[in-house]
């Protein structure tokens, strides 16, 4: 958080060198996707699927010329995904029976996002790049599985609020797209593209657990300030 604060503090002393400040509030909606992948070497049949994804918050950005602008957002970042695993059953010598075990997981993670990125304007449009940190405040999963057992089907479904094993901070790339509409108006379309393992602990040594998410929505100017640039 330190650090965050020292980039604010930077953004508004070139704000007040070259010029313009924004200020404004965003709203997204989307999908999202939490990648599972594994190398235990067995033979798993896993599918990722993505779930309605949402984030929101206020965003600040400056004029360091007139074409480009660097950004920095705290939004409310909720990540949700959905993973199916069956794995394969063997016999007392261990040979495949061709019956699956079936385990079902939905896993909803809160963030606080803060992306921090430079962006380009070419009229009413502006694109943007830069990276994202996600820092976890809350988060829950429910687990539905069966698997057959002499003639009868075991099934449970457990419900879990305790994430230890994910990682507080999860950090990657975003790129994003602004298309100004009318006024204060515009339209916002995000991509990030989670890079580090969010699996922490021994779990790591085989599992890789990582974040996607697509989101597009508005976002809104409050305040525009504008400076003229200081004459030596």
């Amino acid at each position: 958080m330190k650090n965050i604060l020292i980039i604010m503090t930077m953004l508004n002393f070139c704000s007040n060198i070259y010029g313009q400040q924004t200020y404004g509030i965003k709203l997204n909606g989307g999908i999202s996707n939490i990648s599972i992948t594994t190398t235990n070497g067995q033979n798993l049949k896993q599918t990722m699927y993505p779930q309605p994804s949402y984030n929101g918050g206020i965003y600040y950005s400056y004029s360091v010329s007139n074409k480009f602008k660097l950004g920095i957002e705290l939004l409310f970042n909720r990540i949700n995904g959905k993973q199916y695993t069956g794995i394969p059953l063997t016999d007392n010598n261990n040979n495949p029976t061709g019956l699956y075990s079936s385990d079902t997981i939905w896993r909803h993670i809160s963030y606080l996002g803060i992306p921090i990125y430079l962006s380009y304007n070419y009229k009413r449009l502006n694109l943007n790049f830069g990276i994202q940190t996600n820092l976890r405040i809350a988060g829950n999963a429910r687990e539905i599985g069966s698997v057959p057992s002499n003639g009868d089907i075991l099934r449970w479904d457990n419900k879990f609020t305790n994430l230890s094993e994910i990682d507080k901070i999860d950090f990657g790339i975003r790129g994003g797209v602004i298309f100004d509409v009318y006024k204060n108006l515009g339209i916002d379309g995000n991509y990030y593209f989670g890079l580090n393992n969010n699996y922490k602990g021994s779990i790591t040594s085989n599992w890789k657990m990582k974040n996607r998410q697509f989101t597009i929505g508005i976002r809104y100017k409050l305040l525009t300030i504008n400076r003229k640039k200081k004459e030596k």
